[in-house]
């Protein structure tokens, strides 16, 4: 069996790093919520996951 050995072996992709709340963030998802009253709404406007 030939097995060649590689000087740098594939690396696996990495997630992408978690959302995180912004000052911002909060300022639109609060705005959204008064708004729409509903926080899946609120969430999209603000560009955050539901949960």
């Amino acid at each position: 069996m030939d097995q060649t050995c590689h000087p740098n072996p594939p690396v696996p992709a990495r997630r992408a790093p978690r959302a995180r709340w912004t000052p911002t963030k909060q300022r639109l998802f609060l705005a959204a919520l008064l708004e729409y009253g509903s926080v899946h709404r609120a969430a999209q406007v603000a560009g955050m996951p539901r949960r």
